[in-house]
């Protein structure tokens, strides 16, 4: 499994698919609708994707194995929040503790 992307990296693919793994090795194509700004407190720092799924997915909350053709394989939690005529919007929350460098 590769190291995850960065926010940044996400960023750069805003609107474009992934593939998403679900029951078994069936797939289906999500598009990232959604990069969240970055937020700091209390050491930490956060920030939320959203992705669009197609209706045939079930909206179950729980670890995805996903592919995108640049960024590659990863494994994201993903939490479905809202039904829309298109599918299932589902988020995935990071949240890391900011490491300062010593001087």
């Amino acid at each position: 499994m590769n190291e995850l992307p960065t926010r940044e990296d996400f960023l750069k693919h805003l609107n474009t698919n992934f593939r998403l793994f679900f029951d078994g090795e069936q797939t289906a194509e999500v598009e990232l609708t959604e990069v969240s700004e970055m937020t700091e407190r209390s050491g930490y720092a956060a920030y939320s994707l959203v992705f669009i799924a197609p209706k045939n997915v079930p909206p179950m909350q729980k670890s995805y194995q996903m592919e995108h053709d640049t960024l590659g394989k990863m494994e994201l939690f993903l939490a479905p929040f809202e039904e829309n005529e298109k599918g299932f919007a589902f988020e995935a929350l990071f949240n890391q503790k900011i490491i300062v460098p010593n001087d």
